[in-house]
């Protein structure tokens, strides 16, 4: 079983009830969350051409939108690892030679309310 069919059927099941939250602002639901992360990831294997079983590393900070993606990878079938935003690249590719295909999202931090 993948890990994000959990996400899916907490989509169905809990599709109102909130799913990512900063500070006291509901940023997301469930439904919308799981639905999201199934667009990334039809998006990410139609433009980058990632296929099932390619190794990703998230590299970003440590914000809401990282558990989106994260699941996008899972969805799409993608082990990922998560990687500081704060290391130099040249030290990141010395821990993943050859495994990993980077990928960046650009988030905004987002600040607790």
């Amino acid at each position: 079983m993948n890990v994000a069919h959990l996400l899916a059927r907490a989509g169905r099941i809990a599709a109102g009830r909130p799913a990512l939250l900063s500070g006291n602002r509901i940023l997301s639901d469930y439904a919308a969350l799981a639905g999201d992360s199934a667009a990334m990831a039809g998006t990410l294997v139609g433009c980058h051409g990632l296929a099932a079983g390619d190794s990703v590393a998230l590299v970003m900070k440590n914000v809401p939108d990282y558990v989106e993606c994260l699941f996008a990878c899972w969805h799409a079938g993608w082990p990922s690892s998560p990687a500081t935003w704060r290391r130099r690249w040249r030290r990141r590719s010395a821990i993943w030679p050859g495994r990993h295909r980077p990928w960046w999202r650009s988030a905004a931090p987002t600040t607790g309310g």
